[in-house]
């Protein structure tokens, strides 16, 4: 219950024979960067296959994921901007908005009062200091990381419209498994291409791959060509992975109901866990649709490293005594979100579960619970 290979194209015969077939033609590494060197043409036909499927005029692949955000938020934003993030973002976005050099401010997790009073506060202070117009950025997850709820994007959007803010949605846990056709929060919630301006995500979960890509109009994405970090001094991507992510995008054009299996079994696990006592899951009904379920004490040790302690000593008995393999979600003590998610279980939910898998996970963690919390009650 640890993979994040949420449609189940990881390891397919399929696309494995696809990849031997680029490896044999192109070699294992694409020689450098895409400037020099680095462009094969399996890069451009993925490129032109992620803005057709997100119906974007362009979109630009990075090598790594976690070094996609990073590229971005820098190349747009810079010691003049203004960046406005949620305190429970990812390290990647916590890493871009450092490296931007710009003002960074933090709402409360998905908290849409506290995000408008901060940008209110915002207005209101540009008024009294008459300062110059500058750019300014909302930058949020799709599906949180750390804590698997999932952002309120429409009233996000409504907010970012009315102060006159660009929105930033990493994608990368929501990209394959929300929205009608899997393209994510933007269109689970109902917002056309182009009224996020900038998207990005993690080729790593949904796509059998690795690397990252960006998605947004023509402007966007040629400006990161020659500014994205990432893209101009990172060797690009292996041709043989690029061809991986062709084969599992196209993939999942062809099986939309991987997209619905995986909302369902994410709905199915949400409400078993939720009958654990000990355990609580983080969320509202209305993220029961992610696949990263967050499992938390209902009552913990006050310090986080001792509530981890409990949840890993609570995994290692579910592994030893039901052969259910699930982990505890770590951060480093230098991630800014650590002291904002409390301790958990992170459980990953893919379209291959059965009904039968979820039961048997979900008494796994019954029965370790029952073990292991009555000695720290």
């Amino acid at each position: 219950m640890v993979s994040a290979n949420f449609l189940g194209f990881a390891g397919d015969d399929d696309i494995q024979r696809a990849c031997e077939a680029t490896i044999n033609k192109y070699g294992v590494g694409s020689c450098g960067p895409r400037g020099f060197y680095g462009t094969i043409d399996v890069h451009l036909d993925l490129e032109k296959r992620i803005a057709s499927f997100m119906q974007t005029e362009e979109s630009i692949i990075y090598a790594y994921d976690l070094a996609t955000v990073p590229s971005i938020l820098p190349a747009f934003a810079n010691a003049k901007d203004l960046i406005v993030c949620d305190e429970a973002a990812c390290y990647a976005i916590q890493n871009g908005a450092t490296l931007s050099r710009a003002q960074v401010r933090f709402f409360k997790h998905n908290d849409m009062a506290d995000l408008e009073r901060l940008l209110q506060e915002q207005a209101d202070k540009d008024k009294r200091s008459k300062l110059r117009l500058n750019r300014r950025f909302i930058v949020v997850e799709g599906i949180s990381h750390n804590l698997g709820d999932i952002a309120p994007l429409d009233q996000i959007f409504n907010l970012k419209e009315k102060f006159k803010y660009r929105l930033v949605l990493d994608e990368s846990l929501s990209f394959g498994v929300l929205g009608a056709t899997g393209r994510g929060a933007a269109e689970k919630f109902g917002l056309r291409p182009g009224q996020v301006e900038i998207v990005a995500a993690s080729m790593g979960n949904s796509l059998a791959s690795i690397g990252g890509f960006c998605a947004g109009d023509r402007d966007i994405v040629d400006h990161q060509r020659l500014s994205g970090l990432g893209y101009c001094y990172s060797a690009s991507l292996p041709p043989y992975l690029a061809t991986a992510a062709i084969c599992a995008l196209e993939s999942m054009q062809k099986q939309p109901d991987l997209v619905q299996r995986v909302t369902k079994n994410a709905q199915t696990m949400r409400k078993l866990l939720r009958t654990i006592d000990g355990l609580q899951v983080h969320g509202a009904p209305s993220d029961d649709a992610s696949p990263v379920i967050h499992v938390q004490l209902e009552q913990g040790p006050d310090a986080i490293w001792k509530g981890k302690a409990l949840l890993q000593r609570l995994v290692a008995d579910a592994f030893k005594h039901e052969g259910v393999l699930f982990s505890v979600h770590r951060l480093s003590d230098l991630d800014k979100a650590y002291v904002k998610t409390p301790a958990s279980i992170c459980i990953a939910v893919t379209a291959q579960h059965t009904q039968q898998d979820l039961e048997k996970a979900a008494d796994a963690l019954r029965n370790a619970s029952k073990r292991c919390l009555h000695l720290y009650c």
